[in-house]
């Protein structure tokens, strides 16, 4: 159809430039205003852990914790 488009490496090297810092930008602007907001409440706080493994025994592990009010 002969159109035209730009490489994977043009495409990886904007994502590195602009998009990603973007996000990074806008999720650490967010989080501070939630943590602004949480900081004068009392917490109500749920939590959940997991752990994973490829074999029988957990190797990894997680827990997660969610504010419920």
């Amino acid at each position: 159809m002969g159109i035209e488009t730009i490489s994977m490496s043009t495409y990886y090297r904007h994502v590195d430039c602009y998009i990603k810092p973007s996000i990074i930008l806008y999720w650490e602007n967010h989080q501070k205003l939630l943590f602004l907001n949480l900081a004068s409440k009392e917490l109500v706080l749920a939590g959940d852990g997991r752990c994973d493994s490829p074999g029988h025994c957990a190797k990894f592990g997680s827990y997660t914790f969610m504010e419920q009010s």
